[in-house]
């Protein structure tokens, strides 16, 4: 019998390395741990599973933009967020999807698909520019002579 683990069946603890990157590193201003950023790392690779031509997570800024949320959070969010990573990193990621913890991982996934689908690379590569988007409205508005 051949016993087959799954990353949604083992603690988050258990899938990130010790190993802090030097990404990583960068994103310490936020006063996030590394632990807590390798935390939202997987995550977000949870809540999104991003597969080619999407970047991988590394290659986004999905990290440093869920921890910025986080970071400018009123401290009573603040404070709930963090525990709730600290819960993610010690259960399994399948207990998120359903159960009584799937409302918290609708959230988590929420947040984390916010901040993933935010990148400037992930919205070119679903074909989205943001600029021509805006060189559009300023367009119009010069054309209706808006504000």
């Amino acid at each position: 019998m051949s016993l087959e683990i799954k990353p949604a069946d083992v603690p988050v603890a258990m899938l990130v390395g010790c190993a802090v990157s030097e990404y990583e590193t960068s994103l310490q201003s936020l006063e996030m741990t590394g632990r807590e950023l390798r935390t939202i790392r997987a995550l977000i690779e949870w809540a999104v599973d991003p597969v080619p031509p999407l970047p991988a997570v590394p290659d986004t800024d999905a990290v440093a933009a869920f921890a910025a949320d986080i970071d400018r959070s009123q401290p009573p969010q603040r404070l709930a967020l963090r525990g709730a990573l600290a819960l993610v990193e010690v259960l399994p990621l399948r207990w998120l999807d359903d159960g009584p913890l799937a409302p918290l991982g609708d959230a988590l996934a929420a947040l984390a698909q916010l901040a993933y689908y935010g990148d400037l690379t992930v919205m070119r590569a679903l074909g989205y520019d943001p600029e021509r988007v805006t060189e559009r409205g300023r367009a119009v508005r010069l054309a209706e002579a808006r504000w």
